[in-house]
Parts: structure tokens; C-alpha cells; sequence
């Protein structure tokens, strides 16, 4: 489960511990926020869906959370 792991162990990162300190300019700063809420909206929905009794009916919550946090990511890494 290589990829998917990191990939899991990164989204509960803060963005400081994965992003090198430096100058950052508006638009890139834009996108660091962009992604730490990304992040911090899938946390959260994680969060409500082990808190659930029916889990399953929220999926579509963590697939939306994870697209739009996956999305950010991808634009960050290019």
C-alpha cells in the first residue's frame, strides 16, 4: 500500500513539517492556504465519519474531501 500510505500520512501533516521555509510569493501563498484548508476539511471529515453509525452513508463526504484535497496537492507538487 506504498503510495496510498504517504499519501495518508501526509494529509495529517500540517503544511510547515512538508514545505520548506523560503520566501513565497502571493500566488504561492495563495495555494499553501489553499491546500492547508483542503487538509484541514478532509481531517475534520475523517473525524465525523469515525464518529458516525452508518459511516457508509457519509462516503461521499470523504470522496469529495479527498478530490478536493487531492486536487490542491497535485497543483502544489507541479
Amino acid at each position: 500500500m506504498g503510495q496510498a500510505g504517504d499519501a495518508t500520512s501526509s494529509i495529517a501533516e500540517p503544511l510547515s513539517s512538508s514545505i520548506h521555509v523560503r520566501q513565497m510569493s502571493d500566488q504561492e501563498k495563495a495555494a499553501v492556504a489553499a491546500l492547508e484548508r483542503a487538509r484541514l476539511h478532509l481531517n475534520e471529515v475523517v473525524a465525523d465519519v469515525m464518529q458516525s453509525d452508518d459511516p457508509a452513508s457519509l462516503q461521499h463526504l470523504i470522496v469529495a474531501a479527498t478530490s478536493e484535497w487531492r486536487g490542491h496537492h497535485l497543483i502544489d507538487e507541479g
